[in-house]
């Protein structure tokens, strides 16, 4: 789900998601300027030729190895129709390691996290500790759909030092990005504490920042926190 600026008018918005009916892709925008809602059937594509900068993206399906995403160009509304893309990630960058999409599991011994958001998204590797079933980041890298949309290319992986070393028993997340910063948000929690951790990405400087955070109470022994966040929580600074 995306909620945009109307290009003709920014005192207005649209609210746009996609979904599958009757196994077609279909999007859904609502448009506040004239409080109506539209639909569009979107189509494959052979050869991608938008510029993804001008693009919304709606995730209709993630699987580790392939997604399904629906790119929405700021004047599809009325000239062109939503393109689907299905990206692919190679196989030797997951190296047959169990991988799960969205929200981490307990009972793998070393997994990859998968978490989507606009044309990009974060494989996490999360290894078990010894005698243990927390786990700890070991690795995190960003990739984006490549320029044809046919594949996930790999962009950066994160510095040790952005990654944290506290244990948790599960992990969750978000990430978007927004005025040229891929930003992260990643939720664990450790025997019913939560923590949150955000990481910002800025593409054209090629650096990574750890972003600290406000301690809120709510997040103690709050299963609240996990269920807003999983929702959509969005924290501003």
């Amino acid at each position: 789900m995306k909620l945009v600026p109307d290009p003709s008018n920014p005192s207005h918005f649209r609210f746009m998601f996609a979904e599958m009916v009757n196994n077609r892709p279909v999007l859904f925008t609502y448009h506040s300027n004239t409080t109506t809602w539209t639909t569009k059937e979107a189509e494959e594509v052979n050869n991608w030729g938008y510029k993804k900068n001008n693009n919304v993206f709606l995730s209709l399906s993630n699987r580790p190895h392939e997604s399904t995403v629906m790119s929405v160009d700021d004047g599809s509304m009325i000239n062109r129709v939503p393109a689907i893309l299905r990206p692919r990630m190679n196989q030797d960058a997951i190296r047959g390691c169990p991988s799960s999409v969205g929200f981490s599991r307990n009972d793998l011994e070393s997994q990859l996290l998968h978490i989507h958001g606009d044309e990009y998204k974060v494989v996490i590797r999360l290894d078990t500790l010894e005698l243990s079933n927390m786990k700890r980041m070991k690795s995190l890298e960003v990739w984006e759909i490549s320029s044809n949309g046919e594949k996930w290319e790999l962009v950066s992986r994160a510095p040790r030092e952005v990654i944290s070393n506290n244990p948790c028993g599960v992990m969750m997340g978000c990430l978007e990005r927004r005025l040229g910063v891929i930003r992260v948000a990643l939720m664990t929690n450790r025997e019913g504490l939560w923590n949150i951790i955000w990481l910002d990405y800025d593409k054209e400087k090629d650096k990574w920042e750890w972003v600290p955070l406000p301690h809120c109470r709510f997040l103690q022994g709050s299963n609240m926190a996990g269920i807003s966040f999983s929702s959509g929580l969005t924290f501003s600074l």
